[in-house]
């Protein structure tokens, strides 16, 4: 909450998720971050795996504080919605394995009406595949796991990605 942000200006990418979970005595908070922009061109919402690989993800991530950073922090509506908005992520290895593009979310409190801030113990994100973004919740139940509910593309020629 203490650093409130649509996501990165040149953004190729919006997402609008729903069935978050939302407090209801304090503001409730998206924060979400993924891998750097790919240099390599391709389109997030119908090839993914044309995405660049970085060999690991300690490469792969920038930091809070780096010009590159692909991430937000947006207040999550009463409603559970949240519209995110980032940049066509690169992938990653992991040991021999190569992890797809997609967007690390974390839900938590903050805001002047919350003395404390609290990080629900989640594992979300958003899988990029070749039929567009879906939602991942990890240890929820049914009814607990995110939905996409729309996804649209902010910029439009994907041939022209750009090297850091």
């Amino acid at each position: 909450a203490a650093h409130p942000s649509p996501g990165p200006a040149d953004a190729d990418i919006e997402v609008r998720i729903g069935n978050l979970p939302v407090f209801r005595n304090h503001e409730t908070y998206l924060q979400w971050w993924a891998a750097r922009k790919s240099r390599d061109a391709y389109d997030p919402l119908t090839d993914p795996d044309g995405a660049q690989v970085y060999p690991s993800m300690f490469e792969a991530y920038p930091s809070f504080s780096d010009a590159d950073f692909n991430g937000g922090n947006v207040r999550i509506n009463p409603d559970g919605t949240a519209v995110i908005r980032f940049k066509a992520p690169a992938m990653h290895q992991v040991h021999k394995h190569i992890r797809t593009p997609h967007v690390h979310l974390r839900i938590c409190s903050g805001g002047d009406s919350s003395p404390l801030s609290i990080i629900i113990g989640r594992k979300d994100k958003i899988q990029l595949t070749p039929q567009g973004p879906m939602a991942k919740s990890e240890c929820n139940s049914a009814e607990n796991k995110l939905s996409i509910l729309s996804f649209r593309r902010l910029q439009h020629d994907f041939a022209s990605a750009s090297a850091p």
